[in-house]
């Protein structure tokens, strides 16, 4: 076994290389979620922000918990911020709808 438990960067046009794959639905969904509670736009953000810079750490020492454990190209960590942040929108939308 590698010292990074497999856990090797992804290559291009695979999942955790591209903007947006598979997983980008999960990003939105937590921003949504942040949104929807109450969380603020900027706390939402840092939390997302953090998730992109402990996930490599997670994916080496963790392997198993994730589905794919390829480490994410910056295009993709940008475009899961993106997406957190589009669903953060989303759920304070909602949130709004709810107490109106």
């Amino acid at each position: 076994m590698t010292p990074d438990n497999g856990a090797v960067p992804a290559s291009p046009g695979e999942d955790n290389h591209v903007t947006t794959d598979q997983y980008t639905f999960r990003h939105m969904a937590f921003g949504m979620l942040t949104g929807y509670y109450g969380m603020s736009a900027a706390l939402s953000l840092t939390g997302a922000v953090a998730w992109e810079v402990v996930e490599p750490t997670l994916k080496r020492q963790l392997p198993g918990v994730f589905p794919k454990n390829t480490i994410d190209s910056m295009q993709n960590k940008v475009g899961d911020t993106a997406y957190w942040m589009v669903g953060w929108l989303l759920g304070y939308a909602l949130q709004g709808d709810d107490n109106g």
